[in-house]
């Protein structure tokens, strides 16, 4: 919803919902150009601990599969899947 202020440029600064529950504003501009589609602040990666197996998943639901002695070193970081499938 448009909350009456604008940004900088001008633009319309909407008070918008994210998926992960967090409300985020962001401006018409950003929405449209940049193609902003969370707040920042989701969790990007929910990881299932299974004995030496760890599970992980990506917000869109795609999946991957690593050693659980490695979790400590990856979970710490903010993870994404590339457009060729490479996870970085």
């Amino acid at each position: 919803m448009p909350t009456g202020r604008v940004d900088d440029s001008g633009s319309i600064i909407w008070k918008m919902k994210c998926d992960c529950g967090n409300d985020h504003f962001i401006s018409v501009r950003l929405l449209r150009y940049r193609g902003t589609k969370t707040c920042g602040r989701c969790p990007s990666v929910e990881y299932e601990i299974k004995g030496d197996v760890t599970f992980g998943r990506f917000a869109d639901g795609s999946k991957f599969i690593m050693d659980t002695k490695n979790y400590k070193k990856v979970s710490k970081y903010s993870w994404s899947r590339s457009g060729n499938g490479y996870i970085h």
